[in-house]
């Protein structure tokens, strides 16, 4: 008997909500306030029964097809607010819009990405053959070496590009910052951690070659691997800037 009095009791509640929604244009917190009712209690008729979310849902529509109607009103009493309103809302698509539309792809920038990703791998595969050639040469090379041999040159070329991007007159090794209450604050690029990082990793990549079969560094006069690790990954020149 209680539970059949439950049943009804919550009956009773949404079609009184309901009412109250009519009365507030659709507006959910102003019909729970008049009927007493919480806000998630709302929530989880919706859930549990289909045609009480419905009748929620069909209200609404009705307060928006309201809004609308009185919209058309104006913009037909030539006010000028509700037209570009209107326009900005419902004609985005024919391009009444203040955000900028995104352009297409550059075809230019799109070449220009096309023909720097083909020289990077042009200077890839060009240090590739260097590797190869020279572990020819001191009768090192072997088929199962390819996959090593191009990692290391993976290595080696992003290394240069790094070099290279360090050494650009804009680039900064130390950057400065500001808070917001005018304190400076100095950091190191993190580029600088991460060419050191590439370094390091080229040269086990050069060693894991079979570079120096001992685990220690050979200092021969015709170590000709170990002179091109050295050109690939530290600075060329003399230091004094003498050429």
């Amino acid at each position: 008997m209680c539970k059949t009095t439950d049943i009804e009791r919550r009956a009773e509640l949404k079609a009184a909500f309901l009412e109250a929604l009519n009365g507030t244009m659709g507006l959910v917190m102003a019909a729970c306030d008049k009927v007493g009712v919480h806000r998630n209690t709302i929530l989880s008729w919706r859930k549990a029964d289909p045609e009480f979310d419905a009748a929620v849902t069909d209200v609404q529509e009705r307060q928006v097809d309201y809004v609308e109607n009185n919209l058309l009103r104006l913009i037909q009493d030539g006010d000028t607010s509700a037209t570009i309103f209107y326009l900005k809302t419902k004609g985005k698509k024919r391009g009444y819009s203040e955000k900028a539309t995104p352009e297409p792809e550059s075809t230019v920038a799109s070449d220009v990405a096309r023909e720097f990703s083909a020289a990077a791998n042009a200077r890839m595969e060009a240090v590739k053959e260097q590797i190869t050639n020279l572990l020819k040469d001191e009768g090192k090379y072997t088929a199962e070496l390819t996959m090593q041999i191009t990692l290391t040159a993976r290595l080696m070329t992003r290394t240069q590009d790094l070099f290279e991007e360090m050494s650009s007159p804009g680039y900064q090794q130390v950057l400065v910052e500001y808070s917001r209450e005018g304190n400076r604050r100095e950091s190191v690029n993190p580029k600088e951690k991460l060419y050191m990082d590439y370094v390091r990793e080229t040269q086990r990549a050069l060693k894991a070659l079979g570079m120096n079969t001992d685990s220690k560094e050979r200092k021969s006069d015709g170590d000709d691997f170990g002179d091109f690790m050295r050109s690939m990954v530290e600075p060329t020149g003399d230091p004094s800037g003498k050429e």
